[in-house]
């Protein structure tokens, strides 16, 4: 059976994500590794979304310089970011998918199962564009609650704590997802202007606190299971 790799320090904050992580794969012979990551579990608004990512390994060098700069998506500006998504990451990755679950789902159906739906379809697709190529390999970031994955008897599955530092394929996975949701909450600012989705993204601000009770709560984009939003709606009846 195959150990799991020990996680290294973090990284320099300036510095491009880790690799370790994923060498102690390519030492044992797994070179087929999909990052996981996830963007907006603890928002009161929007969509959750997940993120995939399965990178080349057969010249780490340049890999790691088509990827420089690639790290927690949280440590990296907004114009890192966006030119890792637009640019960086789909030239690089062999494949990478997204998913996402919307607030309807969250609220039928909890956060944990929406949670790992997203995880779930962002997996898949990611499979699906490898084609013939089967993962060997799943790492999760270690903050995810995500209970179960496609593939378990066929993939060996980590979690990695702080992982979005210390894998260069969670961290990509991180940028994936946080640019995707960062922009749906955009547009979301566009429909709903009052709300200031664009600047908050959904998470529980004052603004956005002070929005909701002044314009309410919004059907298919708050999520009212939530315990703020529950207490709110359960005050105006």
């Amino acid at each position: 059976m195959l150990s799991e790799p020990a996680s290294p320090p973090p990284p320099r904050k300036d510095r491009t994500a880790g690799m370790s992580i994923e060498q102690a794969y390519l030492d044992a012979g797994k070179t087929v590794i999909i990052g996981v990551d996830e963007a907006g579990y603890g928002a009161w608004a929007g969509p959750v979304a997940a993120a995939a990512v399965c990178l080349p390994w057969d010249d780490t060098e340049a890999l790691r310089e088509a990827l420089k700069g690639v790290k927690d998506s949280k440590q990296m500006t907004p114009r890192q970011r966006d030119n890792a998504y637009k640019n960086q990451i789909p030239q690089t990755a062999l494949a990478h998918g997204i998913g996402h679950a919307t607030p309807d789902e969250i609220n039928a159906h909890g956060l944990a199962w929406a949670l790992g739906k997203a995880f779930e379809r962002a997996y898949m697709e990611c499979a699906e564009r490898l084609g013939e190529i089967e993962p060997q390999v799943l790492l999760i970031d270690g903050k995810s609650t995500w209970k179960s994955c496609p593939f378990t008897d066929e993939v060996h599955v980590q979690r990695v704590p702080d992982g979005d530092n210390l894998s260069l394929t969670i961290a990509a996975a991180s940028v994936l997802a946080k640019v995707w949701r960062d922009r749906k909450l955009a547009e979301l600012g566009e429909q709903y202007p009052a709300y200031g989705f664009e600047r908050h993204k959904g998470y529980g601000t004052k603004a956005h606190q002070e929005a909701l009770r002044s314009d309410g709560v919004i059907d298919g984009v708050h999520r009212r299971t939530y315990k703020p939003i529950a207490k709110l709606l359960a005050s105006q009846v």
